[in-house]
């Protein structure tokens, strides 16, 4: 008797809209600062749930859905295929080697006395007083 595989080999679903629908219903689902950002979350995907279909390339999905995530205005938020890495701070998709040069010049701009003073001056004076 010949052997067979379970589990059938999944083909990654290219359809654009199907592919722009899964990420919106994901931050629809677990992304918790709409209210308090004032973002309209169902008007946005009316906005760029249409335009999904009218993608030809992988390219053009991916600078439709980070444009979609841009209104979030969250620098925790990325976005990754295999080749292009979106985050609110790179301001624009890009390679991944042009993000770390970009994250590079960043992290040069770090004070650590800012942390300190700006950030956890109440921490650390709670602490001391605990």
């Amino acid at each position: 008797m010949a052997h067979s595989s379970a589990l059938p080999s999944e083909k990654p679903d290219t359809d654009p809209k199907r592919n722009l629908d899964h990420l919106w219903h994901s931050f629809d689902r677990q992304y918790g600062l709409f209210p308090y950002k004032d973002i309209d979350w169902n008007a946005l995907y009316q906005v760029y749930g249409p335009q999904a279909a009218g993608c030809t390339s992988e390219e053009e999905l991916f600078a439709l859905c980070a444009s979609m995530l841009d209104h979030l205005g969250d620098k925790h938020v990325s976005l990754e295929s295999s080749a292009t890495i979106y985050n609110c701070r790179l301001g624009k998709p890009c390679s991944f080697e042009e993000a770390d040069r970009m994250f590079v010049s960043m992290r040069s701009t770090f004070s650590e006395s800012l942390v300190h003073t700006g950030y956890l001056t109440d921490a650390i004076s709670r602490n001391e007083e605990g």
